[in-house]
């Protein structure tokens, strides 16, 4: 299926996630519209932002070499990944038990959500400008390669690109993550009315949490699914799902499958636990419907 509107500047986070960070949903004027923290080495500011914004595009981030359709991959998230959010909320706001259905679509949002991400292929870039860069300055000398810096960062980015790409067709990396993910602790987090969850440009981050305690150490802006790692995703201002280890006694037999997904108001304390993580683990941009909560954690991120 080809378009007939080009998507030259695509989203790498979706705006139907973005929408429900809205500064007023019932407002004609603010309900397309977020607050939106940024920093540069010259200023920081929170300022009102449009969930159109170039800010949360990128120029032909998805787009192919391929005849037919270069943008099958733009069409593939907007008809197959993003209208699965939508479907996720109706029952998540619903509050009861996930069906099995919206917990399937659960894992390919994330999935999907997680690794069509800029950051994630700026990991890849770096990798490949680290392996490119080191073998030729080992073998001719730093001053050599200077002249190649650009070139070699030119091909680490195409590079980057295609291996982000192959992400999403190979099918092996899914069902890995599909069995990791699985095999975890499902439990919906609610936040209060007065101190709700930030998101972020790169939402979902792991850390390793042992007898209650969490090493900041482990904390990054990926998912894990090793045995101790508890994963963290803010769907709304208002819920946020956590991943973690089962409780010790926990059937063997028990998986995402056959667990009953518990609905919990977490206490403050999480809550802000939750939104300093996530300012930690951003790209570039803290987002948020409440400009105070946003000045509160980078408030908070400044004192530590």
């Amino acid at each position: 299926m080809t378009t007939t509107n080009n998507p030259y500047g695509q989203h790498d986070l979706p705006k139907t996630y973005l929408r429900r960070f809205s500064i007023d949903p019932n407002n004609r004027k603010l309900k397309s519209f977020i607050y939106c923290f940024w920093t540069n080495t010259y200023e920081s500011k929170i300022e009102k932002v449009s969930i159109d914004s170039e800010k949360f595009k990128k120029d032909n981030f998805y787009t192919v070499n391929h005849d037919s359709d270069p943008y099958v991959l733009e069409n593939f998230f907007k008809t197959e990944i993003e209208p699965l959010y939508n479907k996720i909320m109706l029952e998540v706001e619903s509050e009861v038990n996930l069906s099995i259905d919206c917990r399937h679509n659960l894992i390919i949002w994330l999935f999907y959500n997680k690794y069509r991400n800029k950051a994630n292929r700026d990991k890849f870039e770096k990798l490949l400008n680290f392996l490119i860069e080191i073998p030729y300055s080992l073998r001719y000398g730093k001053e050599k390669f200077k002249p190649l810096r650009e070139e070699a960062k030119k091909i680490a980015g195409i590079k980057a690109k295609e291996v982000q790409l192959l992400t999403f067709i190979k099918e092996d990396l899914f069902k890995a993550f599909e069995k990791g993910i699985g095999t975890k602790h499902w439990i919906v987090l609610k936040s209060k009315p007065n101190n709700r969850f930030l998101t972020n440009d790169n939402p979902g981050f792991s850390i390793d949490i042992e007898m209650g305690i969490a090493d900041i150490n482990s904390l990054n802006n990926s998912y894990s699914t090793n045995h101790g790692a508890s994963n963290y995703f803010v769907l709304t201002p208002e819920y946020c799902l956590l991943v973690s280890p089962f409780w010790e006694g926990t059937p063997l037999e028990t998986s995402i499958k056959n667990q009953e997904i518990e609905f919990k108001i977490t206490n403050d304390k999480h809550i802000d636990f939750i939104n300093h993580c996530t300012t930690i683990t951003r790209t570039m941009y803290i987002i948020s419907n409440s400009k105070s909560l946003i000045e509160k954690h980078i408030q908070n991120e400044t004192e530590t």
